[in-house]
């Protein structure tokens, strides 16, 4: 790879939209296609300065030192792919987004929130479009290619982003202006709520839960307070509201109506369901201690006063009458999920042992179990519920 420039740098990321259609459709030709699509682009880079950084599958990404050559190179490769004959008639369809930021070189390209930005840009456009973020179009707008005009598509959310990006559309009288709304989380009214920062990692658990819930219509995450349950079905949540109405307004999947047959009239929860009976098995006191969280609450009595119960853990191995607060063996303490509080305690129940993650006194705060224990004297030992 030849030297890919450096401090302000616009970058071009691409992506055919798409691709699986074509592939299905032209077979072993679908090779071709690809290459000769990578052959415009790579033309349309050159001419215009800039570097080939990647190009993992269908996308393609490209760095320049200008951002107006950036904008000119795009013009150019839109111009070159709309035009060109591609075998049996099919339609090859690019969407092109450019940012221009100063990422830090790494080996082999670029790492830095730039790159996201860039591909997110890109992400929420539509095959034929070019998408600028609010910095590339500062930067171009007094020197636009011949012809050529922007946009302004206004504040966007974009997944990953945590504050909504300015996005402009670079026009051209011989490419499309016409588009369908942009992909992203402002393009349909949605109630799922802003992050002040990235999400980073967790790709795997991102994936095991998008399968699960291609089988599910519920899907309960669990484990302790704090290891970002909530923050990652938000962003599951916020993958597959981009991927799934592009589809839905292009008419390749249909709302299937719910068999109303099959649903089960719920009782009104009051105040009294959320009793605590130790008797019952450790496994289902823990599901009752998720299921009442918030309201009513799982909640237990001692010498009287209320005793909430807000996490818990179930394990196996209780000994004690049910309600006797024990303390946690090293095994058991092994069982815990992660992130849990080490000096978790437990309660004996009908079959097993629920290890107490969160609790809260009546009038108290809610504090971790350590913290809860220190504030209780000679507690080890003592039944709760009576």
């Amino acid at each position: 790879m030849s030297r890919l420039p450096v401090g302000t740098v616009t970058l071009l990321f691409t992506d055919i939209e798409g691709s699986t259609r074509l592939l299905q459709h032209l077979g072993d030709r679908y090779s071709e296609v690809l290459a000769e699509c990578r052959r415009l682009l790579r033309a349309a880079v050159e001419q215009g300065g800039g570097k080939e950084v990647d190009a993992p599958g269908d996308a393609f990404f490209a760095a320049f030192p200008s951002a107006r050559d950036a904008a000119g190179s795009a013009v150019s490769a839109q111009r070159a792919i709309l035009k060109h004959p591609w075998p049996e008639g099919v339609s090859v369809l690019v969407r092109m987004g450019l940012h221009t930021g100063e990422p830090a070189a790494a080996v082999g390209g670029y790492i830095g929130m730039d790159i996201h930005r860039a591909a997110r840009i890109c992400a929420s456009g539509h095959g034929g479009q070019i998408l600028l973020s609010e910095t590339t179009a500062s930067l171009v707008r007094d020197e636009l290619p011949p012809r050529a005009s922007l946009i302004d598509l206004g504040e966007h959310r974009l997944k990953d982003l945590p504050q909504p990006q300015t996005i402009y559309q670079l026009v051209h009288p011989d490419l499309p202006t016409e588009f369908p709304p942009l992909r992203t989380l402002s393009a349909h009214p949605n109630n799922l709520p802003r992050h002040p920062a990235s999400f980073i990692g967790r790709t795997r658990e991102i994936a095991e839960v998008k399968r699960l819930l291609a089988a599910t219509h519920l899907l309960t995450l669990t484990g302790a307070g704090g290891v970002g349950k909530t923050r990652l079905a938000i962003e599951v949540a916020a993958d597959l509201l981009a991927e799934t109405l592009p589809r839905w307004l292009r008419g390749e999947i249909q709302p299937q109506p719910q068999d109303d047959s099959q649903a089960t009239k719920a009782p009104l929860l009051k105040k009294e369901h959320g009793a605590i009976d130790w008797s019952l098995p450790a496994v289902e006191t823990w599901r009752r201690v998720r299921a009442y969280n918030p309201w009513p609450g799982a909640y237990t009595t001692i010498a009287g006063a209320l005793l909430h119960v807000w996490e818990a853990w179930p394990l196996p191995d209780g000994g004690a009458a049910p309600g006797t607060v024990a303390e946690l063996t090293p095994e058991q303490r092994a069982r815990l999920p992660e992130g849990a509080d080490p000096e978790a305690f437990g309660v004996t129940t009908g079959d097993g042992i629920l290890a107490v993650l969160v609790a809260q006194r009546e009038g108290r705060r809610a504090l971790p179990s350590g913290e809860f224990l220190r504030g209780m004297r000679d507690f080890i030992g003592r039944r709760l519920g009576t």
